[in-house]
């Protein structure tokens, strides 16, 4: 059992009482923050959170403006593409306080994912968040936005995130304690260098999508399918038999924009088969492996409705050297991110000549 003994004046200072608050480790971070250099985030930046209106109702999976959720962040402290959903165009100004622009800072603030950090590096036009998300918009000449996510997504960001999660059911983190978040400070060229690593990360992660978007349109274009675009319908018409035979009964299962593209593949030149017979299918998923949810809806491949196009030698080979290369640059991704992450820690810990000797060590960078 762990104890942790504080004064009775902190928790009047702080008007917490929990033992969360507490917490040794997180007690420590908070120190080393406020002993040495450091700025409160409401000081360098301008705070606020995402949409509260209802406008669940106007989803759309297609086309609109992108609203951003706090599913969203990923585990992997960056914003993924996973069930993205857009609102109409109409509704975009309605909602200036909650518009997100290039450079920003997303932090979760409410639910069990309270606490992931994104950095909004190459975003569309347009784009816009809910409530789950706190949005922290830097003031350039007071810092840079690719440092403070690397600090905010180290340990002692963290940490003072941790610590200040309220509530008991639907925990959260309130706009006043996001605001008071205090952010190491260090010189302007190293914070310029952390800054240059995280976004030399994030354009990794870009390329890798670009890449991998690549290996899709050579499939696509062999299947006659470039330029088909997948139309969600609201009403469309089954037999009893095909739910029967499915053992399915729900709408997702038999929207027709997925019979097109099984009928695009049975009828393709090259051949196909089912999956089954072509592979060994092991049901699992890697545990770390990122691609858990919080929440989503839970999928089984099942070998013999899963139907494959057999391409070409060469059509196959092409689209599997851009898989590896996408894959290889979103692994090259992460590990710049994490040694932005470390190499700050680093400094905090010991000093900055000592953290960018490591880091050269680990990627040759700086």
């Amino acid at each position: 059992m762990q104890v942790a003994i504080a004064y009775l004046s902190e928790a009047n200072q702080s008007e917490r009482i929990d033992s969360q608050f507490f917490r040794p480790e997180f007690v420590e971070s908070f120190n080393t923050i406020a002993n040495g250099p450091h700025s409160i985030l409401s000081d360098i930046a301008h705070i606020t959170d995402g949409n509260h209106l209802k406008i669940a109702e106007n989803f759309d999976d297609l086309e609109g403006v992108r609203y951003l959720r706090g599913q969203d962040l990923g585990i992997d402290m960056m914003l993924h593409e996973r069930n993205v959903v857009y609102v109409p165009e109409s509704r975009f100004n309605a909602l200036e306080q909650s518009h997100v622009f290039k450079d920003d800072i997303l932090i979760t603030i409410v639910g069990a994912n309270t606490g992931l950090v994104g950095l909004v590096y190459d975003p569309p036009e347009k784009l816009v968040a809910n409530c789950k998300l706190g949005i922290a918009r830097v003031e350039k000449s007071n810092i840079t936005p690719g440092y403070l996510y690397a600090f905010l997504i180290g340990r002692y960001g963290q940490h003072q995130v941790l610590r200040s999660i309220r509530g008991g059911g639907q925990t959260g983190f309130i706009l006043p304690d996001l605001r008071r978040l205090r952010i190491a400070r260090l010189s302007n060229a190293f914070e310029s260098k952390i800054n240059s690593l995280s976004f030399y990360g994030h354009s990794k992660a870009v390329e890798s999508k670009h890449v991998y978007i690549n290996a899709q349109n050579i499939l696509l274009s062999e299947l006659g399918l470039t330029n088909w675009r997948p139309k969600h319908l609201l009403t469309f018409v089954k037999n009893y038999s095909d739910t029967k035979q499915a053992c399915r009964i729900d709408a997702e299962y038999f929207q027709p924009k997925y019979e097109e593209i099984i009928k695009a593949i049975q009828s393709y030149s090259g051949g196909w088969d089912n999956l089954g017979n072509l592979v060994s299918v092991k049901k699992c998923v890697e545990v770390g492996s990122g691609e858990y949810l919080e929440e989503g809806i839970p999928f089984e491949i099942t070998e013999e409705r899963t139907v494959l196009p057999i391409p070409s030698e060469e059509k196959q080979t092409r689209i599997q050297q851009k898989v590896i290369e996408s894959l290889n640059l979103r692994k090259q991704s992460k590990h710049l991110l994490e040694c932005a992450k470390r190499t700050v820690e680093i400094a905090i810990e010991k000093d900055e000549r000592t953290a960018i000797t490591w880091l050269e060590s680990e990627t040759g960078e700086m």
